[in-house]
């Protein structure tokens, strides 16, 4: 197709972009492994790849239903709403507890990137399972109401973040 300038256009995208997709989807793989490595029960590595798929696909219902209440949300992707949900989870600040003088002080301190997604993905696992103790729905309901718990800025692993936040935000005095 041509244009007025004589050029050829296309609705290709262009190679930075797909540059970035491809490093999201490296990065998806990635994450998910570490994931369904992490939820492995017993070393059954399918059974946790089975609940982790059926997760995300009810994950992936659950926001369509609200895209239809409020349209101002995005279309995405499975990975995507992963990816994100992941990212709103993860902390950014810890707290240390030492002793100074005899009496413990709590001192803030950054996390790396590495420390953050492993303290999500940890988070995210522990309250579904605790979920999960108090019956009624399966582990991959429970696991995608704490991902879109995470997408809505809601549930037990927001909670815990924002907890050890406001924990880090009062002892800021304390800052070496």
């Amino acid at each position: 197709m041509y244009n007025t300038a004589n050029k050829i256009t296309t609705n290709q995208p262009t190679f930075s972009q797909l540059e970035s997709r491809s490093n999201e989807i490296i990065l998806y793989e990635r994450l998910r492994s570490r994931f369904i490595q992490r939820l492995s029960f017993g070393g059954k590595k399918s059974v946790a790849s089975k609940i982790f798929d059926e997760s995300l696909d009810i994950l992936y219902q659950r926001y369509e239903k609200a895209q239809l209440m409020d349209p101002k949300l995005i279309p995405q992707t499975k990975a995507d709403l992963f990816l994100t949900a992941l990212h709103k989870a993860k902390p950014w600040l810890t707290t240390k507890t030492f002793k100074r003088g005899g009496k413990p002080v709590v001192i803030p301190e950054m996390l790396s990137e590495a420390e953050s997604l492993a303290l999500a993905i940890r988070w995210l696992i522990q309250n579904s399972q605790s979920l999960t103790s108090s019956g009624g729905k399966s582990t991959s309901e429970h696991l995608a109401d704490e991902l879109f718990g995470c997408l809505t800025n809601r549930g037990k692993t927001m909670s815990q973040r924002e907890q050890i936040h406001k924990l880090a935000e009062a002892n800021r005095a304390w800052i070496l």
